[in-house]
């Protein structure tokens, strides 16, 4: 994530304004980050919200700020990995930072790739970015 912020422009809307300054950037991120809930490892780039107590939560599939649920639970994942038999039940999402990523924010369209530019200061902003670039490769 911290990729994204330096290098893409990322910057989750939760957090204070973004600075100027790169540096002071990633700085700001870092210290949100360590108080969002961890990621848990399960396999690959396959991951579990860590929250103590709590269980049901989707397996996220995490590459940087490219974020999908891969799984509604654990079981639902391993089925999906290894035998390609997926649930046909809707996955939601069920911790609100990493939330944010699976359903693409308020006013963000998740069907895009992955929303995020270096001349992009918020999610929306990206979005209507990628939607430029694509009309002028229609035209062009």
């Amino acid at each position: 994530m911290l990729f994204d912020v330096e290098h893409n422009g990322f910057w989750h809307p939760a957090w204070p304004p973004r600075p100027a300054g790169t540096s002071d950037a990633l700085q700001i991120a870092h210290s949100e980050l360590v108080a969002v809930p961890q990621l848990v490892p399960v396999y690959s780039h396959r991951y579990l919200p860590g929250t103590a107590g709590e269980c049901g939560h989707p397996v996220l599939s995490v590459h940087q700020t490219d974020i999908i649920i891969y799984g509604n639970d654990l079981a639902d994942y391993l089925r999906n990995e290894f035998t390609g038999r997926a649930s046909s039940l809707p996955a939601h999402s069920t911790v609100g930072f990493w939330s944010y990523f699976v359903h693409g924010g308020p006013g963000t369209d998740v069907a895009t790739p992955t929303p995020h530019t270096p001349y992009a200061v918020s999610a929306q902003e990206a979005v209507e970015h990628l939607r430029m670039l694509a009309l002028e490769r229609l035209i062009g």
